[in-house]
Order: C-alpha cells, then sequence, then structure tokens
C-alpha cells in the first residue's frame, strides 16, 4: 500500500487565491479530561449565557489561592462573578482567603460546615486540596479555576482557559508597539497553565515578527509566587533596564501588580493579565490579556442551582466561547494594530492560526512560519465559497447500510458532489458491504491518491484509526466518532442529535392520539443511544407541558441494513403496543419503518434527512442531521490549508446542523411553532437534551 505526500507548496501557493473560512464549528467542542494542570484541550459547550434562575436557599462560596481577594487579577474577578450571583438570582454567597497552601484543605472543610452546596477553588494550586475534599464529601459539589483533572470525581468539575489564544493576540500588540525589539514576560509560579500564557505570547511575537519583518526577542522569568509584588517589580525593573525591554507581560496574579508599578516608574509598558487592568496604570498599560473568571463562575454557579449535571467534567473557554480577549480600548497604541489584533483573533476561531500552549507546540508554530508565505499568514478569513478543489482528491467509504440508504451514507455523497460542484475537486466513493471491507476500502482510497479519505459512521472508526496511523501523511476523517486520544491526521465529526431528536420526541407526543409512540434504533451503540435519548425526553417535555402522559417503545433491529427487519418491529408497535408515531434512526432498517407506517395509515418520523418524499402522508416530520455539509465544509477547510487534525468537530442546533424541516403538512402550525420555541431553549442552554441514557435518568428527574 503506498502513502500519498500532499504536495505542500503547491497547497501553499493555492492558498495565496484564497479567502480562509470561520466555519461555524464548536471550539471547544465536547468533554475532556486532560492532564492535571493542563487547560490547553477541549472541553464542553456550555453557554455562558445562562437564563434567569432563582437562588434563594442556595449557598455557593469559594477559597482564593495565596494570592488573596484582591489580587486585582483571577481571584478578584471570581468574587465579582459570585457577586453578581447574589445580585441576580438571591444565592447567599461567601469566600475565605487562603494565607498559604497549607490553608486550602482546611479552608474547604469550613465552606462545607457551613452548608455550601457549591466549593468554589480559584487557581491550579487548589487542585490537590479539591480532590481530597471531594473525596471527603460526596455530597459536596466542588469546582476548580484553571484545572483540567485526569480523573474527574462526579462531583468535582474543572473550569479552563485557553490562555494562550488572548497571550497570542497581546503578545503581538507588543511587538507591533515596541521601539527596542524587547519585550518581557514575567511568571507567577512555573506549571503547565502559567506556561500557555508564556509560549501563547512567546508565539504572538513569533508571528508579528514574520509578518511585520521585525526581530522582537522576548525575555521570560518567573517569580515562582503570585502574591509576591516586590519580586514581581524586582524583574520587571531589571527586564526594563539591563534587557532593554520597553514593553512586558505578566501572568503572576498579585506578583503583576510590581510589574505594572516598575512599567510606571520607568515609563514604559506592562500588559495586564485576566482582567483589564488599565485603571492601574492609565499610561502605562498598553492592553491586556483578558480570562472572564467571573462570567464562567457565575455560569457554571447557575447550572448547578438549576439542577443541571455539571461534575464529572472538565469544562474550557477561549476566544470561540468570548471567555478570553482583549480589551476594546487601545489609547496606549493605534487603531491600526487594534484591527490586526482582533483579525487575528478572528484567524484563532477558525482554526487558521493555533496559538502553542507548550515549548514543544512553540517550536512546532515557528517552523510553521517559516514555511508559510506572508501573504498566506496575513490573508483574511472570509468564507469558503470560492475554494480551488482543482488537483485535489477527496473519497469516502459507506458503512454496511450503503450508498443509496436515504440516510447519512447519501447525504454524505452528497456533501462530496457538491463540493465536486463548486469547488472542482475529485471525489469518489467505495461501498462497504461488510464491516470486514473497510480497512481495505481505506486502503484502495489511499492508493488512489486521495489526500482525505472519508470514513462514514461510527462502525467505521477503528478502522478509520488503523488507518491514520499506517499513512501518517494522509487525512482521515470518521464520522459520528469522537475520539478520546485522536492523531494529527484524523477527525472526528459528531453532530448532536439528542438536539433534533428531543425536537422531534415533543412533536410526536403533541400529535399522538393514543398516547403511545415508538423508537427504532439500528445497531445500540452510544451514537443511536443519543437518538433514542433525545427522544424520550422530549417527549417527556411534551407530556409535563402539555398535561398529557405519552409512553415510549424502543427496540433494536442490530442492523442499519435490514429493512424487513426494521418494518417487522414497527408492524408491531403499530399494532400490539397500538403506537401512532414511530421514529426510527436505523439507516435503511429504517425504510421498513417508513413503509410500515404507509400501510397501517400511521406516522413514521425519518432521520438524518428529510424523508417525507418517501411516504408524504405518513412521514410526520425528520430529524435533520446535516451530514453533508459537514462532509463538503471540512473538505474545504483541508483543501485551503486549515489545521483540521487531532480534534473532534461538533455539530448542534447553534450551528444548524441539525433540526426539523420547515415543512409540517402533517402536523399544525402551533405545534410546529411550539418546536421551534422549543428548539431555541436548547440553543440558549436553557434546555440541555440528555445524550444517553443515564442523562436520560437525571434529566427525567429534573422533570418532577
Amino acid at each position: 500500500m503506498k502513502k500519498c505526500t500532499r504536495g505542500v507548496a503547491a497547497a501553499l501557493s493555492l492558498i495565496l487565491l484564497l479567502s480562509l473560512a470561520a466555519c461555524r464549528f464548536v471550539r471547544p467542542g465536547e468533554l475532556t479530561g486532560g492532564s492535571a494542570g493542563s487547560a490547553s484541550g477541549t472541553g464542553s459547550n456550555m453557554n455562558l449565557d445562562v437564563g434567569d434562575v432563582d437562588g434563594r436557599g442556595w449557598k455557593i462560596a469559594m477559597i482564593t489561592d495565596t494570592g488573596g481577594i484582591n489580587d486585582q487579577s483571577f481571584n478578584q474577578s471570581a468574587w465579582e462573578g459570585l457577586q453578581q450571583l447574589h445580585k441576580e438570582t438571591g444565592a447567599e454567597v461567601n469566600y475565605i482567603e487562603s494565607k498559604q497552601s497549607a490553608d486550602f484543605t482546611t479552608n474547604f472543610e469550613t465552606l462545607v460546615d457551613n452548608g455550601n452546596s457549591l466549593c468554589w477553588a480559584i487557581g491550579f494550586a487548589t487542585a490537590d486540596a479539591v480532590v481530597e475534599s471531594a473525596a471527603a464529601n460526596p455530597d459536596v459539589h466542588f469546582a476548580c479555576v484553571d484545572n483540567a483533572f485526569a480523573d474527574t470525581p462526579a462531583n468535582v468539575t474543572g473550569v479552563v482557559f485557553r490562555a494562550q489564544e488572548s497571550s497570542f493576540m497581546v503578545g503581538y500588540i507588543a511587538a507591533a508597539v515596541s521601539k527596542t525589539e524587547k519585550v518581557g514576560f514575567v511568571g507567577g509560579i512555573s506549571s503547565e497553565v502559567i506556561e500557555q500564557f508564556q509560549r501563547g505570547y512567546e508565539g504572538g511575537v513569533a508571528y508579528a515578527n514574520r509578518v511585520l519583518g521585525k526581530k522582537v526577542k522576548v525575555f521570560s522569568q518567573y517569580a515562582e509566587s503570585f502574591s509576591d509584588a516586590a519580586k514581581g517589580k524586582s524583574i520587571a525593573n531589571k527586564m526594563f533596564t539591563s534587557d532593554g525591554c520597553d514593553v512586558v507581560y505578566h501572568a503572576a496574579g498579585a506578583t503583576g501588580m510590581g510589574v505594572i508599578e516598575a512599567a510606571r516608574e520607568a515609563g514604559k509598558f506592562a500588559i495586564g493579565v485576566d482582567r483589564d487592568q488599565a485603571y492601574l496604570a492609565p499610561e502605562n498599560v498598553l492592553t491586556s490579556s483578558l480570562k472572564n473568571v467571573n462570567v464562567a463562575v457565575m455560569a457554571v454557579s447557575k447550572r448547578h442551582i438549576a439542577g443541571e449535571e455539571i461534575g464529572g467534567n472538565t469544562l474550557s473557554f477561549g476566544l470561540s466561547d468570548g471567555a478570553v480577549g482583549i480589551p476594546a480600548d487601545h489609547s496606549n497604541y493605534s487603531d491600526e494594530i487594534y484591527t490586526e489584533a482582533l483579525e487575528i483573533g478572528e484567524k484563532i476561531k477558525a482554526g487558521v492560526l493555533a496559538p502553542p500552549a507548550t515549548e514543544a507546540e512553540l517550536a512546532e508554530f515557528e517552523q510553521f512560519l517559516k514555511d508559510t508565505p506572508v501573504k498566506v499568514l496575513t490573508a483574511p478569513v472570509n468564507d469558503l465559497s470560492e475554494v480551488d478543489g482543482f488537483g485535489h482528491k477527496i473519497a469516502m467509504i459507506t458503512d454496511t447500510g450503503g450508498i443509496n440508504d436515504q440516510s447519512f451514507n447519501q447525504s454524505a455523497w452528497e456533501g462530496l458532489q457538491q463540493l465536486n460542484k463548486e469547488t472542482d475537486a475529485e471525489v469518489n466513493y467505495i461501498e462497504s458491504k461488510q464491516s470486514a471491507d473497510f480497512t481495505t476500502n481505506f486502503e484502495t482510497l489511499v492508493d488512489n491518491g486521495n489526500e482525505l479519505c472519508w470514513g462514514i459512521g461510527f462502525a467505521c472508526a477503528d478502522a478509520a484509526m488503523e488507518s491514520a496511523t499506517a499513512n501518517p501523511d494522509v487525512h482521515f476523517a470518521c464520522v459520528d466518532n469522537a475520539y478520546s486520544d485522536i492523531p494529527k491526521n484524523l477527525t472526528g465529526v459528531v453532530f448532536r442529535s439528542e438536539e433534533s431528536s428531543f425536537m422531534v420526541g415533543y412533536i410526536a407526543a403533541a400529535v399522538s392520539k393514543t398516547e403511545k409512540v415508538g423508537f427504532v434504533g439500528g445497531i445500540a451503540s452510544p451514537v443511536i443511544e443519543q437518538f433514542e435519548s433525545g427522544y424520550t425526553a422530549g417527549v417527556a417535555y411534551a407530556n409535563k407541558k402539555l398535561g398529557k402522559k405519552v409512553k415510549v417503545a424502543s427496540q433494536y433491529a442490530e442492523s442499519f441494513s435490514d429493512a424487513a427487519k426494521g418494518k417487522s418491529i414497527a408492524n408491531k408497535m403499530f399494532t400490539s403496543d397500538n403506537c401512532d408515531v414511530v421514529y426510527h434512526a436505523a439507516g435503511a432498517t429504517g425504510m421498513g419503518v417508513i413503509e410500515a407506517a404507509r400501510e397501517a395509515g400511521k406516522f413514521a418520523i425519518g432521520v438524518d434527512r428529510d424523508q417525507a418524499y418517501l411516504a408524504p402522508k405518513n412521514v410526520l416530520t425528520s430529524s435533520l442531521k446535516n451530514v453533508n455539509v459537514a462532509v463538503d465544509e471540512v473538505s474545504r477547510r483541508l483543501i485551503v490549508g486549515q489545521e483540521i487534525g487531532g480534534q473532534n468537530l461538533y455539530f448542534g442546533l447553534a450551528e444548524n446542523a441539525v433540526g426539523i424541516p420547515e415543512n409540517h403538512e402533517n402536523y399544525s402550525d402551533e405545534i410546529y411553532e411550539q418546536a421551534l420555541e422549543v428548539g431555541e431553549l436548547i440553543r440558549d442552554g436553557k434546555i440541555v437534551p440528555p445524550a444517553s441514557m443515564e442523562e436520560l435518568k437525571e434529566y427525567l428527574k429534573t422533570l418532577k
């Protein structure tokens, strides 16, 4: 089997003609563990804008790290978040200052003894105390800012920020402004978390050097403290005098107050951190690397009050969430540099630029800068509508449902056909008759010179991983599988099908006259469980809202290609079980469900695409999953040279990637409008549809 190497030089030349795209992919995507102290991974897509919550009777408090409550940084920002929580919800809030690390566990004990149901820890230094206290108090919830736990306990939430993104932006600003071409970085305590700030900053300086033709050098030093302003001032003074720096960035908590004081006294510039610190020295704070700890603390606390399951997760926030960034005020530098910094932010959101978070990533990024023409680096981020795919080969393998499954395989192929039509990329497919064909079919795609090989369906996941490992110069993508440990030449593409399933569940319950509806799944798996649990939850939500008592009958066919089996199951549901609506998530097996509905004069609910054309009077609605759109857009991103590998890309209602058809001839306008309102509640994060049967159990408790 030969390996296909992409023509990098040709691709880069091509990109000069293109506009890079900010596609509506969720970044961060889903849940992550990550190693303790790490904050550079992806996390759950928690909406930071939480609706009204009644917090009266709830007690939530925090402990600071050793920087104290008035550190003008993350401790103070966290406390402001709790104060705002009190103002908006009536929850009782409080804090305890930690004078030394030995205080952490004792302070947690005090919070627990005082009856707090959620205890916040601010700073990665508190992580061990969080784990210890959580184990000792399983009925109390704990949350830790700036730490991602390797094995997050069920009553613990990690909250981390991709600080390398905003640090990259201020690094660019520092280099652009510097006249001495020497800038500094002062860190607090050495750790992976603070290294994010340093490496992101150094990456931004390196980017500015490349695109502006400068030779700015970065001097870095750690104070090994978050509370020693004198040490911070001493380090900064040396940088401003002996080292010749005219800008120094700090990520050092209260230690950074000394950096800002040194800048003020020397008539130089400091760059603040965590919050807009310009008020400390208006003429000497150039800008700040914002980290909205207050917003995250308030959002997570509100969800705790609302009874949502937030434990066992690490939540990661970045530019794409509006959780990090730079202040709008730029009175100490030009409009031109400010605009350029904002454009850099858009490139980061789009995945065009990936700010480094570690020393190794910085080295890779610097090599990327050397290999990439300046015109490519500075190309605007627009849309992907004018991509030229000539000379690119992209293909897919189906799962066992086949290319004409009237479902996700067919939708994926339509996406590639659209890609060919609009970009002139060469596209093809191979049908898999059995699972044993997957790896062989991938080998054929590679041998045929395809640079991106798609696997459609979670059943292809292992074969995609195996093929990606064997062919590191070829890119692979798999629909409907999220990988936990993913190579850089593999992309997982996953849909929040529970969201559209919730909507069709609501419609099914609202329409049902027998108050009995059904669900037919293909092969039992976590992916299909999303459909079932979302649908069942939507029915339950409708029961509560509409005063009904609709029950759900569920059965799996254990096949995506057995229409006869699907018809048999549906016939039983329509007769013996007395269902009048049956929803299928079963690929080609679902064709039998629709046929059974037509013959029985009942309703089926389609999946993946609008399947009303199969039985116009008997398909009530469909749970849309726009596989074609995702396949087309991810393929375009690869063509223009964007980094798509090593990550899972998630699509839901917020990305217009799932939903329901506008056509609703088989049910009323009123129910359709209600379903759209349910969709808006999901978009806003006010309803979080369950994606597993375990989550369904917890969701049903909230309805009671």
